[in-house]
């Protein structure tokens, strides 16, 4: 590390939020010295100067500033070649997205090594670039922003050789951060034990129902990215921890690829980068990358007032029933800002009462004793709609369904036509439907939905996909899910809930 560098940063640090909110010099702020702030910003990784975000605050003041032929300039009405250089350089090169945010897990505490390898993240992320050919980005987090600001990138990646024990808030932060979508990665400095036991208690605090196991070799990280683990002379070693539709976290025990980043140790070392490089790539399914500012997360609304309230069960049961719970929070939010109050609960089938949404899921084979078959069924008789997915494209769950169907409902299971008041429910007929590319192997190039229901009466009864809708609910692209793209999953799902809720005939 510079003591120069240090000694800069401090004084940014300390000085930009008096300069940023200092009218006079605000009206006058020189367009190249915006540029040299995105310049300090986009190497040092930080987002915030002060309490200021820095991006956000800049590219707010050049909205102020351009004229109505789109360029930018203080005083000129018809704009400045120089000042909208600057301008541009600053939004283009700033927004460039964000995929790892390397967390500040120190709370201030000085003796804590989070960073002891300070461009580890910067310079990986930069051959990562050059190795896809786009401009990425990186940045450092702490614990002390809302948990919300963690998903700017889909990566949160940890560091250190030493124990460390969050506390039950940043605990609880790393959670949410995970089920929202991202994923942890953690390096062993050094080869660290005790840092990488840490890690793994985390895990398994946060997630109790699953266990660490070594990555298979075919897995998507290995076999579906830009690399492939086979051509690697030495093969590190990778724990991950997966809910069975994506992995939530990934710990690197041994192998410490940070010291080769930090160096810039290539040559003899590849598959280091290449690992960094496939890991990135399949947090956000290849294709995935989003710009600074953008997000797969819903802010609720709270000025608005729903007019309507539906009342759905998700059916709890002995397995994996909730593998991404975080798609039903931003379902909710989502409903909430378009004025419905979906209010999801978590039901026994003995409980779901008179329910009339039951939702169904799962990673591993389905089997429900003859009470609760009976009490799901009862519960359709009496006029539920039972919605069914195969979180990730679970082929063993599907099959497990179509063994149980038959014992709750005598109509056959058929696919549901294209033209069904399904797919309009609740308003604009849906017709953008995009699967995931690594779902082509199952819906080759199939660009319309393959839904499957039950019907009774005029009516469907049961909604069934074999298709992934749950991890699409989250809005987060990953890789290795054979499903619907997120955007696809959460307008079907919308879709879904306003035809379940309907009026029965």
């Amino acid at each position: 590390q510079s003591p120069a560098i240090d000694k800069g940063l401090a004084w940014l640090v300390a000085n930009f939020s008096k300069i940023a909110t200092n009218e006079e010099y605000d009206r006058d702020w020189p367009f190249p010295t915006l540029y040299a702030v995105e310049r300090v910003g986009v190497a040092s990784g930080l987002k915030y100067f002060g309490d200021i975000n820095w991006y956000q605050h800049g590219a707010d003041w050049l909205l102020k500033k351009q004229n109505k032929n789109g360029s930018f300039a203080e005083k000129s009405k018809s704009g400045d070649v120089s000042d909208t250089s600057f301008a541009v350089l600053f939004l283009a090169r700033g927004r460039a997205p964000v995929v790892i945010n390397k967390l500040d897990y120190s709370a201030g505490d000085p003796k804590v090594n989070w960073n002891t390898r300070p461009r580890d993240a910067a310079r990986m992320v930069q051959w990562v670039g050059k190795s896809v050919e786009r401009d990425l980005q990186w940045q450092i987090v702490n614990l002390t922003a809302p948990a919300e600001e963690l998903s700017d990138a889909p990566i949160l990646y940890l560091a250190g050789k030493d124990e460390w024990t969050p506390t039950d808030e940043h605990k609880a932060k790393i959670k949410q951060f995970i089920e929202s979508g991202g994923m942890l990665v953690a390096n062993a400095d050094c080869m660290g034990k005790g840092f990488a036991a840490s890690m793994r208690k985390l895990g398994g605090e946060m997630f109790p129902a699953y266990e660490f196991r070594e990555l298979p070799a075919d897995h998507p990280i290995y076999t579906e990215q830009q690399f492939r683990r086979e051509k690697w002379k030495n093969k590190p070693s990778i724990l991950g921890l997966s809910n069975g539709v994506r992995e939530l976290m990934l710990i690197i025990p041994q192998a410490d690829p940070a010291k080769a980043w930090q160096f810039g140790m290539v040559g003899g070392r590849e598959e280091l980068w290449q690992l960094a490089s496939n890991v990135i790539l399949y947090a956000v399914d290849k294709r995935g990358l989003r710009s600074r500012g953008d997000t797969h997360l819903i802010t609720r609304d709270e000025t608005k007032k729903p007019g309507k309230t539906i009342n759905l069960a998700r059916l709890e049961y002995p397995g994996n029933w909730n593998p991404e719970p975080g798609g039903w929070v931003r379902m909710a939010d989502l409903l909430h800002n378009e004025g419905v109050d979906l209010q999801v609960k978590a039901s026994k089938a003995a409980e779901l009462g008179d329910a009339k949404i039951v939702h169904l899921t799962g990673t591993k084979p389905i089997s429900l004793d003859p009470a609760a078959q009976a009490a799901l069924k009862q519960a359709i008789d009496a006029g539920a709609t039972l919605v069914i997915d195969a979180a990730g494209g679970s082929s063993e769950l599907a099959a497990s369904v179509e063994k149980l169907l038959p014992l709750l409902a005598k109509e056959p299971l058929k696919p549901i036509s294209t033209d069904h008041a399904l797919y309009s429910a609740g308003g604009r007929k849906l017709d953008d439907v995009r699967y995931r590319d690594y779902a082509a192997r199952v819906v080759g190039a199939a660009k319309e939905p393959k839904l499957q229901g039950v019907e009774r009466d005029g009516r469907l009864i049961v909604i069934y996909s074999r298709e992934d809708l749950s991890a699409g609910l989250v809005g987060q692209p990953v890789d290795g899910i054979i499903g619907y793209d997120p955007a696809t999953a959460t307008a079907l799902m919308t879709r879904i809930i306003h035809y379940a809720a309907g009026p029965k005939k």
